[in-house]
This record gives C-alpha cells, sequence and structure tokens, in this order.
C-alpha cells in the first residue's frame, strides 16, 4: 500500500479547507488548480458554466466588469462578450477607431474568436474586449456590437475597420450608421492575388486603393476599367469590389479619421499572439485563461512606455521650431514621431492660392518638388450662418462708423445703439450660459448597466460545434481570369495536340515512305 508523501498531505490538507465567499469563486479557484496539475477535465458544472461562473467571480471583485451571454432555444452557449473595467477606460480614452475581425481554431468549438482593438497614446494595441459567436450572421454581429455599444455607454466609434465579411458590414450599417466603415487594405491585397492572374489588371486595380484624384476623376476611370476588362457579371469579384469602392478607395475615405490605420493587422497581431499557445481541442475556460494573460502581458508593455514617456523628453535640435520644442514635451515618443513627420511634409508645401467663400476658404498648395500638382484645402467656417452674419455686419457697421465719426449727433447714437444691443445681449448669453452649464452637469453622468454583486443563473450547455467560414464560392472568382492555354503543335500551327501527336506529321511521313 502505499502512503502519500507529507508534502503532498499537507497541500491536500490546504485544499480541501480553503474556504471561499462565493460558490463561483470555488468554481475558478478549481479549474485554475486543475490547470496547474494537468487534470484533463473542467469541473462538473461544464465547459460554458465555468466560464460564466467565473465571470460572475471576476464581477465581484471588479464591479465595472461587464459580461453577457447569449443562448439558443435549447440552452447551448451561442454568444459571450466580456469587458474588464480597465478595457471600459481605455475604450473611453482611445475608442475613436476600432479594428475588428474574427479568428477560428482557437477552441475545440471553433466559435469565431472575435477581439475588438484600437491604438493607445503609445500608438500600441489595446483591447477594448472580447466577444465569442457560434455562427457569423448578421444576427450574431448585430448582437455583438449592441452589446460593445451596452457596454460602453452607447459611445460609438468614430471609424471601424473590418475585413469585409458581408454580415459585418450589414450589422455596422444597423448599429453603427453614423461610423466611418473601412475595408481592411491587407485583406483586399490578399484577395488580388487570389482572383486576378494578370499582372497588367492587378496593379492597375491597385491603384484605385491609393490614388487621390477627386471623385468625379475616380469614377471616369473606374468605368474604364471595367469596360476594358469587360466586366459584366454582377457576380464577379471585380463587380463586388466596384460596388463597395466606397469602402475602400481613397478618394471616398479623405478627411475621415482613422488615426492612420489602413488594415486590420492590430486585430491580425493579436490573434497571432492568441495562436502562438492556443490550439484547437483547448475549452472556453483554457482559452480565457489564455486571453487574460495576452491581456496582462500587454498592459505591463503599456505600463512601461508609460515610465519611459513621463522620464524622457524626445530630443529637438536646437534651431528647431517653437511648435516642434512644444510638441516634444505633450507627446509620447511615439506620436511626437508622427508630428515630426507632418511639420516637415508642411514645411515642403506653399500656397499658391487662396479662394475666400460665403461658408469656407480653399487654399490651393503645391508641393515643392511637384509645384505642377495641386491640392485644395478646404477650410470650413466655423459657425457657417453665424459667421456669415457676422461678416456682413462688420461691413456695415465699418461704413456706419466711418460716416458717424464725421458727426457728434451721429456718433453718440451709434454708440449708444451698440452699448445697448451688447449689453442686451450679454444678458442674455449669461442667462443661456447659466442654463447650459446646469445642462452639462446632467448630460455628464453617464449611466451604465446595474451590475449585482451575485446572482443565480440557469446552467448554460456547452456550444455546438460550428464549421469554418470556409474558402471562397467559384462563382465569385474574377472573369478576367485567363483560360487554360491550349497546346498548340509545333508542326500544323493548329491547337489541341502536341507535335507527337498530329496527324498530318503521320500522314506525310507514311506518304514519304
Amino acid at each position: 500500500m502505499a502512503y502519500a508523501s507529507d508534502e503532498s498531505m499537507f497541500e491536500y490538507l490546504n485544499v480541501v479547507s480553503k474556504m471561499f465567499d462565493s460558490e463561483a469563486e470555488g468554481y475558478e479557484f478549481y479549474n485554475k488548480y486543475a490547470l496547474e496539475k494537468g487534470f484533463s477535465e473542467t469541473i462538473s458544472a461544464g465547459d460554458a458554466n465555468t466560464v460564466i461562473m467565473h465571470m460572475m467571480a471576476k464581477r465581484e471583485r471588479d464591479v465595472d466588469f461587464f459580461f453577457k451571454y447569449l443562448v439558443d432555444e435549447h440552452g447551448h452557449l451561442k454568444g459571450l462578450f466580456w469587458a474588464d473595467s480597465q478595457s471600459r477606460l481605455d475604450y473611453e480614452a482611445f475608442g475613436d477607431v476600432i479594428v475588428f475581425d474574427s479568428t477560428y481554431r482557437t477552441n475545440k468549438y471553433n466559435l469565431p474568436f472575435v477581439p475588438f482593438v484600437g491604438l493607445n497614446h503609445h500608438r500600441s494595441t489595446v483591447i477594448f474586449g472580447c466577444g465569442i459567436i457560434s455562427h457569423e450572421t448578421s444576427q450574431a454581429y448585430e448582437w455583438m456590437l449592441q452589446t460593445f455599444s451596452d457596454c460602453m455607454a452607447q459611445k460609438h466609434p468614430i471609424s471601424v475597420i473590418t475585413d469585409g465579411y458581408l454580415a459585418m458590414q450589414r450589422a455596422i450599417r444597423v448599429v453603427w450608421p453614423d461610423s466611418n466603415h473601412r475595408l481592411c487594405i491587407w485583406h483586399i491585397q490578399q484577395n488580388i492575388v487570389r482572383h486576378l492572374h494578370d499582372d497588367d489588371v492587378k496593379e492597375e486595380f491597385r491603384s484605385f486603393i491609393y490614388d487621390t484624384s477627386s471623385i468625379e476623376e475616380h469614377e471616369i476611370e473606374w468605368i474604364y476599367f471595367l469596360q476594358r476588362n469587360k466586366v459584366t457579371s454582377e457576380e464577379s469579384w471585380l463587380h463586388q469590389m466596384y460596388q463597395m469602392r466606397k469602402l475602400w478607395c481613397a478618394p471616398y475615405l479623405e478627411g475621415r479619421c482613422f488615426l492612420g490605420l489602413s488594415s486590420n493587422q492590430r486585430s491580425e497581431s493579436l490573434n497571432s499572439v492568441l495562436h502562438t499557445h492556443l490550439e484547437g481541442k483547448m475549452s472556453l475556460f483554457e482559452m480565457l485563461e489564455h486571453y487574460e494573460r495576452c491581456l496582462e502581458s500587454r498592459r505591463i508593455n503599456e505600463a512601461l512606455h508609460d515610465v519611459e514617456a513621463l522620464q524622457s523628453v524626445p530630443f529637438t535640435e536646437e534651431n528647431a521650431s517653437p511648435l516642434e520644442k512644444h510638441a516634444a514635451t505633450v507627446f509620447t515618443p511615439s506620436v511626437f514621431k508622427m508630428v515630426l513627420w507632418s511639420i516637415d511634409a508642411v514645411s515642403k508645401c506653399q500656397i499658391r492660392e487662396i479662394l475666400d467663400g460665403s461658408e469656407d476658404s480653399t487654399y490651393v498648395v503645391s508641393k515643392q518638388e511637384r509645384m505642377d500638382k495641386k491640392f485644395g484645402v478646404r477650410i470650413e467656417e466655423q459657425g457657417g450662418l453665424l459667421h456669415r452674419r457676422y461678416r456682413e455686419l462688420r461691413n456695415c457697421s465699418h461704413a456706419a462708423s466711418f460716416k458717424a465719426c464725421h458727426s457728434d449727433e451721429d456718433y453718440h447714437r451709434l454708440i449708444m445703439l451698440l452699448q445697448a444691443q451688447h449689453h442686451g445681449k450679454q444678458s442674455s448669453f449669461e442667462q443661456a450660459n447659466s442654463k447650459e452649464s446646469s445642462n452639462a452637469q446632467h448630460n455628464n453622468i453617464r449611466f451604465g448597466p446595474l451590475m449585482p454583486h451575485s446572482e443565480k443563473v440557469d446552467k448554460v450547455l456547452d456550444p455546438v460545434h460550428v464549421p469554418g467560414r470556409g474558402a471562397p464560392k467559384k462563382r465569385l472568382q474574377a472573369k478576367t481570369k485567363k483560360s487554360r492555354s491550349q497546346n498548340i503543335c509545333g508542326y500544323c500551327k493548329n491547337p489541341g495536340h502536341n507535335r507527337r501527336k498530329c496527324a498530318k506529321l503521320l500522314e506525310d511521313l507514311e506518304a514519304e515512305l
């Protein structure tokens, strides 16, 4: 009979004598202990239920931890989203642009894993939240985006970058209709290689991605391009990309905020880190723990970057401009590099002409190395109608003042009129400002979801295994794909056979014999 050692017996007594504040905390401890010891199974509550219990325990420790799940008619988990308090704070500060993409083979159920990421003040990847869905349908993505908005107090992003999946596009139009949507350039480049096989067509198509000509010129080039390549079928890939041109062509995206991002490489890089130690046989709980370790690692790197930025100032030349020296003190080193690039680019431009409009002004500028090419920079006057009225009144007042200064009577009459107008408006402005300040106090209050510290949840069954997205359908391939070349006979020059099988050659040889 084998007896346990004193060390293992002490560990056993330490484990079985532990006390927990809640059942969820006990589940969480057991799962971590089971993973450390290499147990093959998790607790008997089930994989999905274990994840729900784990998140309930996290919410008890972090009152701002948010999670929401969705089950099907049979009780199987089919949707899950979560974000801790730090992720919600990060979104409040850096949530202008969101990049998200789904990836497979991260768990044994093959559920798509959807991280929501962006850029922080160091231009490093920051995670706003994560989700899991069972099927990539429009309804599933709508639920995911709506849940994300509920978590973030209905703050919608300015811009979104995705891989162009149609279900994502429809969901974004429904849930975030005012957000700019851009397709990932990296995915478009991959599809160019997959669908186009003529090098000239490839290069011409790529020019649409970066060409910054006007929209009118761009549309004309598109028509010529489709006509030259005889693209008539609406099912061809080229025609589909033409229909979606406003989501990826440069003229339609000019002036919109994307923080310098043009692809979802941020999401892809996060997925690659997750895939480093993820296996397709992992349970949801194992995948969740691995994600939390990756999240913790990124936050440690952000803290190190914060320390570096606080304790150092980027180098500037002695003869640098005051703008550059001031930027070095207020921006992080990563952002300061972009400021330097912008200052250098502006210094190489010259103003050629200024066109004043009723509500805006257009500055015509050219680069020093390309003076023949002109760029129009349109500046909208703040206030619109208010600014136009101000300019009209200013012109009238100049004429009235010039006339009134020649007569004492006209002078005093105009002074009294202006003073009365000024004091009357000032009092109304003061009333409006006091009203706005009181409204602002109420508007600054942000109401989020009310989260109880403990709750009972119905048993959630494990998800059903789902198939992957798969390869694109053959009917979506471009019509410009070259047909398979036929053999040309070297003797009779006719297609369909080679010299060895040429009937004419055999006849001529027999005739010679």
